[in-house]
């Protein structure tokens, strides 16, 4: 249980939007009509059985209706596509799509032929249109310029935008294969036309400045995903400055890099992950938030740049590894060449033979290169459609050099990806450098979860194996990094402080053989954050660590909490509807709260059976009830994700007595 929620507050975040209007405009009661995002996947997973033959499928989300899009891709580039309406916005009716000609049907049905259209949901069912080359101009023509545009809106405007203004210097990233920018050259760390670069400039300050006139129009609007204006603004300046940088346009990055302005609480926090890194240590990142004001700091301030910072996110694309090779000291095995050439593949991994040699690392690069080369060859004969079956082939266990000392590697995934190929790479030709990240997941691809020792906030990759990423140095890091602790400063960093005081709980169950320890470092966090605080600020995901942890360490605080928390929790119970847009998430909260008065396990197959208290009786009969009455309309079934997720509550209930 630990492990994952390591993983899932990591990458937790709360999602909340406002408008300053409480009378709707035209365009928002229009497109609140439209289906939501799940529920036009749950339409064709029941009509889609079959993958397509030279397709891959999408969807556009245009004015006028839903479209499901296939799209054909020849040497990554999309060379054809078909855009069928699959539900129209003035009859609010679905419509059958009719792709009987593109269907493959030599394999039989499949049990997931739309896996591709899993992402971006959040995206979709926030814009009033997405995902097609002409969705920024169509969004721009249906708000800018109009009356009473809303804080939401605005937010729209802003990130439609900044796609647009990225696009110019690294086209197509994001997918939507825009009008303006669809045919330009992804530059791999080298000078663009100037145009380009003056496009980027114009169009970022024009997202920046709907972001201000947010803060004008609704000073505490909580923006999508990162719910700290203040810090999305930050993070979006500091995007503008690594753009610029990967064109080697320096002096127009600076201008960007002087406006950025974050509050103290994340710089502390920042300083908190540079801090716990040895000299000259390499860091992996992962989001924005854990890497954007790593690169200030450095960049600005000057602090602390004997440390390597890397994101692992644009660790996949050729012109970040190509920049960060030249303008930072470290060494690689991989040249330009073969960052370039090999950045889009995977590899996939062959189980050693008995008898067959374990390589050295650096020979199972040069294998990969190799074998790369045939690749090619086979490729430049095939088929569109072989084409995208032909892979490199690479044994599944090699020796590396890990902390100086040759090190047995078995990888047990069936494939990596050129980030894990590059990390390895990192590893093994920087042996004297200490290899840290925020998050243990850097590893999981590598099979390297259990090599992770904690360090306060960040994870250090040695060459032992660790339970509960424990060992006396984690335990040492972590009583002064809970002893510290600053509530302004949680209070500052928003939804990032929340995430950095679950882990703490995390860490104080897990990471302390002493109860005594235990109860103290609890007793002391518990005066810091009253549940009174933490019940007002936290959302039921991050209560689940509170309660976890204080579950295994004091029950009596426990019952506590779980008394503190039932009004709030029964009177979210009760607010729940199957028409609510957020019902997904609402649900998901739900299994949450059951987690709490459960002290159920995240996968809910845990929890405790019987001899529950009142209260503990009280919220979960209102969730066994909440559920009846979800499960008893008839718009659940349009819903499949949600109706998973009340399904596995389900099953979790058939095992407790109340």
């Amino acid at each position: 249980m630990n492990t994952f929620r390591f993983f899932i507050l990591l990458i937790s975040f709360s999602i909340s939007s406002f408008t300053c209007f409480t009378q709707k405009n035209e365009r928002e009661l229009k497109f609140e009509q439209f289906p939501l995002y799940e529920e036009v996947y749950t339409f064709l997973s029941r009509e889609i059985k079959y993958p397509c033959t030279d397709y891959h499928y999408s969807l556009a989300k245009k004015p006028d209706g839903y479209y499901l899009v296939l799209q054909n891709y020849n040497e990554g580039q999309i060379s054809d596509v078909i855009y069928q309406k699959i539900w129209d916005a003035s009859t609010t009716k679905y419509i059958l799509p009719d792709i009987e000609t593109y269907l493959d049907k030599s394999g039989g049905e499949i049990d997931n032929p739309l896996s591709e259209l899993i992402r971006n949901e959040i995206h979709y069912d926030f814009m009033y249109v997405y995902g097609y080359p002409e969705w920024v101009s169509d969004l721009e023509s249906i708000i800018s310029n109009k009356e009473n545009i809303s804080s939401k809106e605005y937010e729209m405007l802003a990130r439609a935008t900044s796609e647009q203004a990225s696009d110019f210097i690294h086209p197509n990233q994001y997918g939507s294969n825009l009008v303006e920018t669809k045919n330009l050259k992804d530059p791999i760390y080298e000078k663009i036309e100037p145009y380009r670069v003056e496009q980027f400039i114009k169009r970022s300050q024009t997202s920046l400045s709907y972001y201000n006139r947010i803060k004008k129009q609704t000073p505490d609007y909580h923006p999508l995903i990162i719910s700290d204006l203040d810090l999305k603004i930050a993070h979006d300046q500091m995007h503008c400055y690594s753009y610029l940088m990967s064109v080697k346009e320096p002096e127009a990055a600076k201008v960007f890099l002087d406006q950025v302005n974050y509050n103290e609480g994340y710089l502390t926090y920042t300083k908190d992950l540079l801090e716990a890194c040895p000299t000259n240590a390499i860091l992996l990142t992962h989001g924005d938030t854990d890497t954007y004001p790593l690169w200030y700091l450095q960049e600005k301030q000057g602090y602390r740049k004997d440390v390597l910072v890397l994101n692992l996110s644009l660790m996949q694309t050729a012109w970040y590894l190509t920049m960060t090779k030249e303008l930072l000291n470290y060494s690689s095995e991989l040249s330009k060449t073969d960052l370039t050439n090999l950045y889009r593949e995977f590899f996939i991994m062959e189980e050693m033979q008995e008898n067959e040699e374990v390589l050295p690392f650096k020979e199972w690069m040069d294998l990969a290169k190799k074998r790369y080369s045939k690749v090619i060859e086979q490729r430049s004969n095939a088929s569109d459609y072989e084409k995208n079956s032909i892979y490199i082939y690479l044994p599944n266990a090699f020796m590396l050099n890990l902390n100086g000392e040759e090190y047995p590697v078995s990888i047990t995934n069936y494939y990596v990806s050129m980030v894990d190929i590059v990390t390895l790479d990192l590893i093994h030709s920087n042996p004297k450098r200490v290899v840290l990240t925020t998050s243990p997941i850097a590893f999981s691809n590598m099979s390297f979860l259990t090599n992770c020792a904690l360090r306060g906030p960040v994870f250090e990759l040695t060459s032992e194996e660790k339970e509960n990423y424990k060992d006396n140095k984690s335990t040492d890091y972590a009583l002064k990094y809970i002893k510290k602790v600053d509530p302004q400063m949680i209070q500052l960093m928003g939804d990032v402080g929340k995430n950095k005081l679950s882990m703490m709980y995390n860490d104080l169950a897990s990471m302390f053989d002493s109860e005594s320890i235990q109860k103290s470092l609890l007793n002391e966090l518990s005066k810091k954050f009253p549940n009174s605080f933490l019940i007002a600020n936290y959302s039921p995901e991050f209560l689940t660590s509170i309660a976890e942890a204080s579950a295994e360490i004091d029950p009596i605080v426990c019952s506590k909490f779980k008394e503190d928390y039932a009004s709030t929790a029964l009177s979210f119970i009760n607010k729940i509807s199957i028409n609510n847009a957020t019902i997904k998430k609402d649900v998901k909260d739900l299994q949450y709260i059951f987690q709490i008065y459960a002290e159920a396990d995240w996968q809910l197959t845990n929890a405790k059976k019987s001899n529950f208290s009142k209260t503990e009786k009280r919220v979960l009969t209102a969730i066994k009830d909440k559920l009846n009455e979800l499960s008893e309309s008839k718009p659940i079934d349009d819903l499949i994700w949600t109706r998973g997720l009340i399904d596995s509550l389900t099953i979790a209930f058939e095992e407790i007595k109340l």
